[in-house]
């Protein structure tokens, strides 16, 4: 270990940046050409679910590098520096669609996309494939289309963003001004 990478650290360095480079070559191969929304979002769930079928244990050391960057600085250095190259990334796939998307809400669109994505394949290794799993892979994808979607659909439009405090009731029987998971959680809590 000491001769190739200098320390275990070295070692768990070069891991990472391995699996990331996989990781991120694999999925772009899969995405390359998407113009819409819709083929982003498809392709890339699509791609992912392929790496885990000809490869799991590469997401297993995606996920075991990343809780293990919770107590190693160097490695959540590493990781943070994997993670922004795979936001970049995003963006600049982002910005190639056909979709008017507001320049200020490429980040977060593209941490939406990630984070559902690692969720996603998460659940898959940790549970398997499912009923389920598959419903909230097609609630994903149906979610982060409209997200790309609507981050453009009027010139200086965002996403709305709503603050925990308007989603709470201040006095029993207050009014939810959002509507959908929210106020259906919100009249379960009021029973």
């Amino acid at each position: 270990i000491s001769y190739y990478f200098g320390s275990k650290r070295g070692l768990v360095a070069a891991t990472a940046r391995r699996v990331s480079e996989t990781l991120t070559d694999r999925v772009l191969a899969e995405v390359d050409g998407a113009r819409t929304a819709g083929e982003l979002v498809n392709s890339m769930t699509d791609a992912l679910w392929a790496v885990m079928d000809r490869d799991p244990g590469l997401q297993r050391v995606y996920f075991d590098l990343s809780s293990h960057a919770v107590v190693d600085k160097e490695v959540g250095g590493i990781m943070l520096e994997m993670k922004e190259g795979h936001r970049a990334i995003v963006r600049e796939v982002l910005r190639g669609l056909d979709a008017e998307i507001a320049a200020d809400e490429l980040d977060a669109i593209a941490i939406f996309i990630i984070s559902g994505l690692e969720g996603l394949s998460l659940e898959r290794l940790d549970r398997g494939d499912s009923l389920a799993l598959r419903r909230a892979r097609e609630i994903f994808i149906t979610s982060a289309i409209a997200a790309i979607e609507a981050g453009g659909a009027v010139e200086g439009a965002s996403i709305p963003y709503v603050p925990v405090t308007d989603v709470v009731p201040v006095a029993p029987g207050a009014e939810f001004p959002v509507d959908g998971i929210a106020a259906a959680l919100a009249r379960r809590l009021g029973e």
